[in-house]
């Protein structure tokens, strides 16, 4: 079902003219306000047309009054230009009679200085160069023709000036200083009235500036001759003349060639030199000295003094190294074989005699003598095998061989593993201390080796006295042992009777010591001998006993120099 719109019986009418009137007090508005504010006058009246249909009396007026909005626009424009113009001819018209004052000042003045007067210069040359709409009202004051004579005279007059320098210069011999005043002058007058004059100085001044850089290089080389790092900077420098290439002469080319090959021989001749150094030195540190001494000795140098320089060194060095491994070793319980050949090697006839010092001799002597001893008193405090061989093997002097051979002896016979075929135990003497006195005493003893697994028994009749000693020298028969065969010996002393024998005194080394050895005895041997009378346990005395056939231990005396 279709429905019809409500119908507005005139309510509308009222909203329509207060709209109307709007636009009717707006547009009053812009018409006063638009010769006050042109730039609003555009925005303003272009938001009203919008109001009023194109065809109304409302959009002319509002036509009219843009139009003359924009003629004024315009017309302001022009006179701000305008304006802006005038006044950029004002400034520069100032600008330019402040700097005209100035600048002629220094054009009429003898004592200006080159600064003044290049800056005078400067300005006139531009005042001049300027396009013809530049300085229209200055040309008044200043015209071009006046301008081109203050400027003619102020080249003259600073041509002048840049040019006295040089004569100066001249007068007194300065020809680099010269140089720097007539390139100066070139500079800034290429094509003036000295500029024939000012080249030819130039020329001369660089040809001299090129000899005198290669002579001095030239006369450093002498003092490079051993200075690698100098030779090379030099090579490089060398490498960088001439100063000036374009004026080099043919004469100086050909020395600086040939200074250029003598560098090069040089620098190869150093380089030779250095790693025949590093190579001495690489074998010093290694303490291959007798090889250092043989290439020392066979090498061709082309400087002897160096060569003999180094030489010298090397007789003060190896003395002090080899007095310095010494020390090192010995502090240090090192292996003394190494220095041991080295100090040998110095005083062999390999060594180089050149290379070799009667007062290095001597020391090296000394050194030996000192390791001889150090060798032979570890020896003597340890009296083992090692360092008895090593004592034989490594003492340089060998002062104490005989002695030191004696004892190496002496150990192999008392070797752990060594059979000792003519052994016999020998009772020497008996220290009484109390027993009943009595002649009618009988020593007893008995030992056995179980290596052997035999028994010897011997008896002996003895006399005993309280406080006294009693020599027996009861010696067994001939058995055979090693030096560390374990041993038990028994010594009984008793007194037949006619019903029973008395005990005087018995003794057991196993009840002294749990397992003697043969080579205990060596030295000889105390048992104490005891009784148990009454259930007494009393020491009646002291047997001593020895072993015959036992190797003597050789005595090693202090050390002494060699005879």
């Amino acid at each position: 079902k279709q429905i019809l719109p409500l119908l507005s019986y005139g309510l509308e009418d009222a909203f329509v003219w207060l709209v109307g009137r709007r636009d009717a007090i707006d547009l009053q508005q812009f018409k006063e306000q638009s010769t006050k504010n042109i730039r609003a006058c555009q925005q303003t009246g272009l938001e009203l047309l919008n109001r009023f249909s194109k065809s109304s009396e409302q959009a002319k007026q509002i036509n009219t009054i843009l139009q003359k909005c924009q003629k004024a626009q315009k017309n302001r424009t022009i006179y701000t230009f305008i304006t802006i113009i005038v006044l950029l001819f004002f400034a520069e018209t100032t600008v330019d009679l402040m700097n005209y004052q100035n600048h002629v000042v220094a054009a009429n003045n003898s004592h200006a200085t080159h600064e003044q007067l290049e800056k005078a210069e400067t300005w006139f040359t531009k005042y001049l160069a300027a396009p013809y709409f530049r300085h229209f009202f200055s040309r008044i004051v200043l015209s071009r023709k006046k301008a081109h004579t203050i400027l003619t005279k102020l080249q003259k007059h600073r041509e002048k000036f840049l040019w006295e320098p040089v004569e100066k210069a001249l007068d007194k011999n300065f020809l680099q200083a010269a140089k720097a005043h007539a390139q100066k002058y070139l500079e800034y007058y290429p094509y003036g009235q000295h500029t024939q004059e000012a080249q030819d100085i130039k020329l001369s001044a660089e040809v001299k500036e090129n000899e005198e850089a290669f002579h001095r290089l030239k006369f450093l080389v002498p003092e490079y001759q051993q200075d690698i790092d100098g030779s090379k900077s030099l090579l490089e420098e060398l490498g960088k003349l001439p100063v000036h290439p374009q004026v080099e002469t043919q004469v100086l080319r050909q020395e600086r060639f040939a200074l250029e090959k003598q560098l090069l021989n040089l620098l190869s001749s150093q380089q030779k030199w250095e790693r025949f150094s590093e190579d001495i030195e690489q074998k010093m540190r290694t303490g291959e000295f007798l090889e250092a001494a043989k290439l020392l000795d066979s090498y061709q140098a082309d400087d002897d003094k160096h060569l003999n320089d180094l030489k010298d060194r090397f007789k003060t060095r190896v003395i002090q190294d080899l007095e310095r491994r010494v020390t090192h070793a010995l502090k240090t319980n090192e292996t003394l074989g190494g220095v041991v050949k080295l100090l040998t090697e110095y005083n062999s006839a390999k060594f180089p005699s050149e290379l070799q010092t009667n007062e290095g001799k001597r020391k090296v002597t000394e050194l030996q003598r000192e390791i001889d001893k150090a060798l032979y008193d570890a020896a003597k405090k340890h009296r083992d095998e090692d360092h008895i061989r090593k004592y034989l093997q490594q003492a340089p002097v060998q002062a104490m061989k005989t002695e030191v051979s004696q004892y190496q002896t002496y150990l192999e016979k008392t070797k752990p593993t060594t059979a000792l075929n003519e052994l016999k135990l020998k009772l020497t003497h008996i220290h009484w201390k109390y027993v009943k006195e009595n002649d009618n005493n009988t020593v007893i003893i008995d030992f056995k080796v179980p290596s052997n697994d035999e028994q010897f028994i011997m008896k002996k009749k003895v006399k005993a006295e309280s406080h006294t000693k009693t020599e027996i020298n009861g010696i067994s028969k001939v058995f055979m042992a090693k030096p560390y065969d374990p041993i038990r010996i028994l010594v009984t002393v008793v007194n037949k009777g006619i019903f029973s024998d008395d005990d005087i005194g018995h003794g057991d080394t196993k009840e002294e010591e749990e397992d003697l050895k043969i080579f205990q005895l060596a030295n000889g041997y105390r048992l104490p001998l005891h009784t148990h009378d009454n259930d007494k346990n009393e020491t009646t005395g002291t047997a001593y006993l020895e072993i015959e056939g036992y190797p003597k231990k050789p005595v090693l005396p202090n050390w002494h120099r060699e005879k």
